[in-house]
């Protein structure tokens, strides 16, 4: 064995040590072993995200070499070759641990037929790059030691993200198929305008409020103009060709109609109120300039730009 190896073997088999000190309950361990099992039937049957997922939580309730080992063959049988590659160096090293020579020669095994297969993504980043950027690989921050340095990824999609105080985020979306390595350089990140600036460029949520206040206020108004009319063909100036012997059904509905007739002329003023409002506040809303997400797309890769 290598001395590097030897070197990734201790360190990966002192972690698994530290892990191995919280000891599964019992219950813990009966649930593990039924997934442990249901994942195996879900590998025979081809279903592998679901046999993968049901052998990393087995794992995770009751940590085992052999359930270490099948999770690593079921990520490489899923295409994830990157995290599988991982999982066999832990596996590898939990089988030094133990002292299963089986395990450990079937680990090293996949470990030598994975690695010509594995693809590389390496990051690279200028030396004018801003104070402060951070550079994300699928949304988990890369250490400035790690830019520039191929990293082993599963073959996909992959999204690189930069920030940086004060500057535009920039996202790129490259693909890595098995084998392939390529590096993607970090685009430079253009200054943001100002958080006072970018609030008067965008009037987009005034506008909204103006146009919901215009519907509200004619809906109001349609409304109250209908029960100022009705009102008025049921007011109590409409007894007077019955008076003192009108129907009492007639004379409730001329106390409802100046009710009614009270509440409509304060809808209409309401209304009214707000249709003019409204307009006023959509006609001088600020156009948006230049908040708006930018994409351009390159050979293999697709940048959007967003405001950050």
């Amino acid at each position: 064995m290598r001395p590097s190896l030897l070197c990734r073997v201790a360190i990966i088999a002192a972690s698994l040590c530290a892990a191995s000190l919280a000891h599964a309950t019992e219950g813990e361990a009966l649930v593990a072993q039924s997934l442990f099992e249901e994942g195996r039937a879900l590998m025979e049957a081809g279903r592998f995200p679901e046999a993968c997922a049901k052998l990393a939580r087995s794992h995770a309730l009751d940590p085992s070499g052999g359930t270490l080992l099948n999770l690593a063959v079921c990520r490489e049988r899923e295409g994830r070759l990157a995290t599988a590659n991982a999982a066999f160096e832990r596996a590898l090293a939990q089988a030094t641990l133990d002292q299963r020579q089986d395990r450990a020669a079937l680990a090293r095994e996949h470990l030598d037929a994975l690695r010509p297969r594995l693809p590389h993504l390496a990051i690279d980043v200028g030396a004018g790059a801003p104070e402060g950027l951070v550079v994300q690989l699928d949304g988990v921050t890369l250490p400035v030691e790690a830019w520039g340095t191929p990293v082993a990824v599963d073959p996909s999609e992959h999204a690189i993200t930069a920030r940086a105080p004060g500057k535009v985020a920039a996202e790129v979306h490259v693909t890595v198929t098995e084998g392939e390595s390529i590096r993607v350089a970090v685009p430079a990140l253009d200054a943001a305008p100002a958080l006072g600036e970018r609030r008067r460029a965008d009037g987009s949520r005034q506008r909204t409020v103006g146009i919901v206040s215009m519907i509200g206020g004619a809906v109001l108004l349609g409304g109250s103009i209908a029960g100022l009319s009705w009102s008025a063909d049921h007011s109590v100036s409409r007894l007077q060709h019955c008076k003192p012997t009108c129907p009492e059904d007639e004379v409730d509905d001329a106390r409802t109609a100046e009710t009614l007739r009270d509440v409509s002329t304060v809808g209409v003023i309401v209304g009214a109120g707000a249709i003019l409002g409204g307009g006023i506040a959509f006609l001088i809303a600020p156009r948006a300039t230049s908040s708006s997400p930018q994409i351009a797309a390159g050979p293999g890769t697709l940048r959007v730009t967003v405001p950050f």
